[in-house]
């Protein structure tokens, strides 16, 4: 993992790369889905088919929570949240929980080259109450609660003695020394290397986009500053692992004795246990840095160490000139098609995708996705940003 200052972008004109832009047109009909309280924001509409809502597969299983795989041989998408595993295969009309069979009233299916479940049926499978709201022509989605954990039931207490005796210890407790980083279970590190996916996909879509539009006046100066960039995602990225580190230790069957007087700094108190996990900035990226091109755009790019997964971005990029507003852009895999990247824009109400392109090697993917953005800023620089 290393800071890097980019070199003179090269910027070329718009190619027939950029032919394949497609501008999501906003609609009061579209139907709106709702998870917690939060409306999830799709780059497909959901749409209705049989009296049923289908909803673009990655959206719906990150917003619930669940660890998403899938097997391109079977066209078959498992996700996993807590003990319950669900198995949905494209075009079929039997979904399967835990390896029961479950009858479909609309199978999943491929639109517009992105993967629509029924969202009904992956909700409920889940646990989690769903209901239709017509006026709105909206999708309510509550996850379920986990109760907690019944109290233990005291033993009886022993009569006292004349002898003294020793207090009594346990291995289910952590007791860190004063001022030392604390020291997770085995079990508490493959937890949280278990939301390894979820953890990064909540940081590239919204920790560090919200970030760049909450201080859009100071993101020009930020990413032509030498390490400024840098330095703004390695302490997001810590600042958010550390975060779901705390959520592990909180849940935990193990009880952990601390004392909060001893956590100067919480990013600090946690690093050998996101080290553990393999979710420290370490393990993830490979770069991240800043400069500005001849053109007057400071360009800040995020280059993380894998993207194999249905949830990874492989690069993340900001472009902001010294009187404009931010625009923040990722470089996606997609998990219908292995042979292309796939790059979108995050905005302040949604996010979706622009265009793609073929994956070839990393330094031309990334000059490519360089200059798609680049160019995408400066010729919309004077004027309102497309809907996408």
């Amino acid at each position: 993992m290393r800071n890097i200052k980019l070199k003179k972008i090269i910027v070329t004109g718009l190619t027939a790369v950029m032919l394949s832009t497609s501008p999501a047109a906003l609609a009061d009909d579209i139907i709106k889905v709702y998870v917690d309280g939060e409306q999830l924001s799709f780059d497909v509409d959901p749409i209705i088919e049989n009296e049923r809502t289908l909803v673009p597969m990655r959206a719906i299983f990150e917003a619930l929570g669940a660890e998403v795989t899938w097997d391109q041989d079977t066209r078959t998408a498992s996700a996993v949240k807590g003990k319950d595993t669900v198995d949905i295969t494209i075009d079929s009309n039997i979904l399967y929980k835990n390896g029961t069979a479950v009858e479909l009233d609309v199978a999943a299916k491929i639109i517009d080259e992105r993967t629509l479940v029924p969202v009904r049926a992956i909700s409920e499978s889940f646990n989690a109450d769903v209901q239709w709201e017509d006026e709105t022509r909206s999708v309510i989605i509550t996850n379920a609660v986990q109760k907690p954990a019944a109290a233990p039931t005291p033993e009886p207490t022993s009569a006292p003695t004349s002898e003294p005796t020793a207090a009594p210890t346990t291995e289910a407790t952590e007791q860190p020394a004063a001022g030392a980083k604390i020291q997770l279970t085995e079990n508490d590190i493959k937890e949280l290397n278990r939301q390894k996916e979820i953890i990064r996909y909540e940081f590239e879509q919204r920790v560090l986009p919200d970030y760049v539009f909450e201080n859009s006046d100071s993101m020009y100066s930020a990413i032509k500053k030498i390490g400024g960039f840098s330095d703004i995602v390695y302490g997001l990225w810590d600042k958010h692992a550390a975060k779901y580190a705390m959520r592990v230790l909180l849940e935990s069957e193990t009880v952990y004795e601390i004392s909060m007087a001893d956590i100067t700094e919480v990013t600090d108190y946690f690093s050998d246990a996101l080290e553990a996990a393999e979710i420290d900035k370490e393990s993830l990226f490979e770069a991240a840095g800043g400069s500005e091109n001849e053109n007057g755009t400071a360009v800040g790019i995020v280059i993380f160490c894998e993207a194999d997964s249905l949830v990874q971005c492989k690069y993340l990029g900001v472009a902001v000139s010294k009187t404009g507003e931010p625009r923040y852009f990722t470089l996606e895999n997609d998990i219908m098609d292995t042979d292309n990247w796939y790059f979108c824009e995050v905005k302040k109400e949604g996010r979706g995708t622009i265009t793609k392109f073929e994956k070839r090697n990393d330094d031309d993917d990334l000059m490519t996705f360089m200059n798609i953005m680049c160019n995408i800023y400066e010729s919309n620089r004077t004027n309102s940003s497309p809907s996408i």
